[in-house]
């Protein structure tokens, strides 16, 4: 038995059967999330690459796969991120059935979880742009409803597919300075071929208008799923692509780039924010918020900048999904997600208005919340490297908390004095559950740092 086998091959075939099964709702969102977790426990429990001992057996998992000349290689340093990512997909299939998910998301989304980790552990690893491709096409069913045409949905799709020609070619160029060591004709055309596949990719100013969209026309449970790990996957890659060529990582520009890029994410996300009064384009807009700080983490191109990122990515993920189930839970209760709409909602629906407000704030990075411990240590270095970037980020910031304070208005604004709770019990216990979580992220965080610096392990020259 080999590891890539176990943890890319088997979940994409169970995924192919429960495509079959996909009406026999709780048995598919079962199989999936029991799966899940069973591979996660795995990752966590064997050891890849050497022999581990079960009575008299002695059970050996290969850390690599051939398959049409490809080697796909998931060895120790990967463990953290296998764990990592069949957890959260476990969690997000328990949730799927309350937050009125559809019948096909179990099978589809352990699918994607898949193709993310092949994208982590194909050789060469340019190839990950292509599966990367695959992954997104096969998300548009969880996105675009038969016969309904979504805006959102079609800009998702040209502007990920227009990212694959720009990194390909800029392998192609990679390839090219590799074996002209001085390689100063190509080193140019390289970092902008990444530098556009990669801005496609992350939504980057101004290639970001169809996340809102996008957030705004389909389920939010489906969106915090998909935009939740999709942009790990991505960034997983680019971490790649720079710890492969020393040439790259020694260049100014893409240090310049990637600081840039992040602060206009920021900026551009936390002033829009401010103003809008649809809270699921503004789930939109966070993360893109999330998605500019990661840029920026790792433009510090060194060891902090990755201890930062790794830290903060459980954070992130744990808002992400805090956030989508607590806009299900309003949707699935008739309220539209517009200020106007939930006027008063914290009386009626105290649980999830309350986690509404603690992950905007928590997004926001307020002291004691889960993003705090990781966004002052990176201001403080952005302080000392640029003022203007802090300043321009800091403002994005500012203005994204406005808009948390604009809902909070909302949602506590009524006519009635009466408290009535009218959420279902279980989904008060996921919300309740979810935000304990987000809340212990942000009062011990150096529990969830040691749990999450092994992420980032595989990546030995940037660190």
């Amino acid at each position: 038995m080999n590891a890539p086998l176990l943890w890319i091959g088997l979940p994409l075939a169970v995924s192919v059967g429960l495509l079959a099964l996909r009406r026999h709702t709780r048995w598919v969102v079962g199989i999936a999330a029991g799966l899940c977790l069973l591979l996660a426990l795995l990752a966590w429990l064997v050891p890849l690459g050497s022999a581990l001992r079960l009575g008299p057996l002695n059970l050996q998992i290969s850390p690599a796969w051939v398959i049409l000349g490809r080697r796909f290689v998931l060895d120790t340093t990967d463990r953290s991120f296998l764990i990592l990512m069949y957890l959260f997909g476990a969690l997000w299939f328990l949730g799927a059935p309350r937050a009125g998910a559809p019948h096909h998301f179990p099978a589809i989304g352990l699918a994607l979880i898949a193709l993310l980790v092949a994208a982590q552990a194909v050789e060469p690893f340019l190839y990950a742009a292509l599966i990367l491709e695959m992954a997104v096409l096969i998300s548009l069913p969880l996105l675009a409803a038969p016969g309904k045409r979504s805006s959102g949905t079609l800009r998702y799709l040209v502007f990920q597919t227009m990212a694959i020609p720009f990194i390909l070619l800029a392998g192609w160029g990679a390839g090219l300075v590799e074996a002209n060591p001085p390689g100063t004709r190509w080193v140019l055309q390289v970092v902008l071929f990444l530098g556009l596949g990669f801005a496609f990719w992350m939504a980057m100013f101004p290639f970001h208008t169809w996340v809102p969209l996008l957030a705004q026309e389909s389920p939010p449970y489906i969106i915090g799923f998909l935009l939740g790990l999709l942009p790990v996957g991505v960034l997983w890659m680019a971490l790649g692509f720079l710890d492969s060529y020393a040439w790259l990582r020694a260049n100014p520009l893409v240090a310049d780039g990637l600081r840039l890029s992040g602060a206009l994410m920021v900026l551009t996300a936390g002033v829009w924010t401010a103003f809008q009064t649809d809270l699921a384009r503004v789930f939109g807009y966070a993360i893109l918020l999330e998605n500019g700080f990661a840029l920026l983490d790792i433009s510090l191109q060194s060891s902090l900048g990755m201890d930062l990122l790794a830290a903060a990515l459980i954070p992130r993920l744990m808002s992400i999904a805090l956030w989508s189930l607590a806009l299900a839970v309003l949707q699935k209760n008739g309220l539209a997600t517009t200020l106007d709409g939930l006027t008063g909602a914290m009386r009626r629906y105290p649980v999830a208005s309350a986690a509404l407000a603690l992950v905007y704030f928590s997004v926001g990075g307020l002291p004691l919340l889960a993003s705090f411990p990781v966004r002052q240590p990176l201001l403080e270095t952005l302080a000392a490297q640029s003022l203007p970037v802090t300043a321009a980020v800091m403002v994005g910031n500012l203005g994204f908390l406005l808009g948390a304070y604009r809902m909070l208005v909302a949602l506590v604004r009524s006519d009635h004095k009466d408290w009535m709770r009218s959420e279902h019990w279980l989904d008060s216990i996921m919300l309740l559950f979810a935000m304990l979580l987000l809340g212990l992220a942000g009062m011990l965080p150096g529990v969830f740092l040691r749990a999450s610096l092994g992420l980032v392990q595989v990546f030995t020259h940037l660190r």
